[in-house]
This record gives structure tokens, sequence and C-alpha cells, in this order.
């Protein structure tokens, strides 16, 4: 059944390239060489006369999330590529047509394996965040957020308000250290977007708060690109956040992988 799979994936793959005018790196590649002439005569996508560079992201971006991350990091090889497809696959980076959210509500329940009711959020800021979470609860979900600007809660509540999710958000205000602890829940999803020197905190504290199965996301973990440059003995954020991605990758409770796209963000899997 895999072996169709793949069969039927490759065949895709190659009539999209078809599609798009793109049948020479069928060629450089070598797989299902012969087949590509069942496409030749497959109404082709965009006109074949627009530079390489665009059909080739028009066809990364028809062939999915997979292939528009591949021309994400290709995008920063300018040394292997021409500058003119680099600057169009670096549009991949920020300028993609959203996904369907109902499909990716669909994917994540698929692999979760049931619905999604119970989420965690730390960090709250405008409420942005939350509201798009709460597209993502099952009927019967609720979102807990907690930030500690107590400034930000009237800004907060007049989005939930107006959002049509009010009934699922209950707010915290105060530090989150503080108020983890007396919440009795276990959680389907946690976001942490919150001060970074209290990444590692905070992940003590949800980590036994997870059902199996369970996604925590980290936010900025690339810090601006802080972690990969000379550490500054002062800056504790960047510090912390070394130690975060290394103790993320090595934990046995969580299977993680880092998704290098704007500021960096970490999806991790409790066992």
């Amino acid at each position: 059944m895999s072996s169709l799979r793949n069969f039927i994936r490759l065949m895709k793959i190659q009539r999209v390239l078809v599609g798009y005018g793109l049948v020479e790196l069928i060629d450089k590649t070598g797989y299902l060489k012969s087949l590509k002439y069942l496409f030749i005569l497959w109404p082709g996508k965009v006109n074949k006369k627009l530079p390489l560079g665009i059909r080739i992201r028009k066809a990364l971006e028809e062939l999915g999330p997979i292939f528009i991350k591949f021309g994400q990091a290709m995008s920063t090889r300018r040394d292997l590529l021409p500058l003119e497809v680099a600057d169009e696959l670096a549009k991949l980076q920020d300028q993609v047509p959203p996904f369907d959210y109902s499909n990716v509500k669909i994917l994540i329940e698929k692999s979760y394996g049931k619905p999604i009711n119970n989420i965690l959020e730390i960090g709250t800021y405008t409420g942005y965040s939350a509201l798009c979470l709460a597209e993502g609860l099952s009927s019967e979900g609720k979102i807990i957020t907690i930030d500690k600007n107590e400034e930000l809660e009237t800004l907060q509540n007049k989005y939930f308000e107006k959002s049509g999710f009010r009934s699922k958000i209950t707010q915290f205000v105060g530090n989150a250290i503080e108020i983890i602890p007396t919440i009795d829940e276990k959680f389907d999803l946690v976001f942490i977007d919150a001060d970074k020197s209290n990444y590692i905190n905070y992940f003590h504290l949800i980590i036994d708060k997870m059902n199996s199965g369970g996604i925590i996301l980290s936010d900025n973990v690339l810090w601006s690109g802080k972690v990969v440059e000379a550490l500054n003995p002062k800056d504790t954020d960047t510090k912390v956040l070394l130690a975060y991605n290394k103790m993320m990758n090595e934990d046995t409770r969580i299977e993680t992988i880092l998704l290098p796209i704007r500021d960096g963000l970490t999806i991790s899997r409790v066992l």
C-alpha cells in the first residue's frame, strides 16, 4: 500500500512540474522519467514563458507545505541558485497563500487521534493568537490564556467579545509560574510565547499536564538569529533559549522539530 501511495505521489509531482513547464527538473531527477510523456498534453498552470523562478515558486506552492519549506530553505542558498530564482523563492517566507484552516484542523486531529479540547497559552499579548487557537477547538473545547500585563486585559477582552469565542476563553492575569500549578487540567496543546528567560520553567510546569500525543509549540526559539551568534554574557534570554533548544532536542519524553521560519518555532509531540 505504501508503494502505491508513493507512486501516486510521484505521479502528482510530475503532473505539477510538467504543468508549470518544468520538465527539465524531471529529467535531472530521473524519477519516473519515462512517465513524463503522460503529462505533456496536460493543460499548463501558467504561461510557460514566465520567468523560471515564478514557475518554480508556484509549483512548490501547489505541491504543499513540505515543498514550500524546501523552497524557503533553498531561498537562502544564493550561492547555489540564480539570484532571480532565489528572490522568487524568498517570497515563500511570508507571501504564501493561506492554507485553508479547516484542512489544518482535520490534519491535526487525524495526527492526534481525537479533537483538540484543552489548550493552554502562556503569553496572551493582544489576544490574536488565542483567537487563532480557539478556531481549532472542538465544540466542547476551551482555552486558558495567561499574561502578566494587566494593562492589556481590556484590549484582549474587546477582541474576545467580538470574536464569538468568548465563552471558550478563560483569562488569567499574573505570573504564569505561580498560576500554572493551580490549574487542574490536562492539555492537548500548549503554546509558549512569553518571557524567554522562563521558557525552561514553563516546560517543566506543563510537561506533566500534557495528554499523551499532545503538542507543545514554542515560539521565537531562533531569537532573531542570536542563538547562532557569539553569546553576550549579559544576554539572559538568548542564554536560556540556547539551553531550552538543547533540552527540547534531548528530552526523551518528547519528539521535536524546529521550523526555521521567521523567528523560529519548535513543535514538540509528547510521547
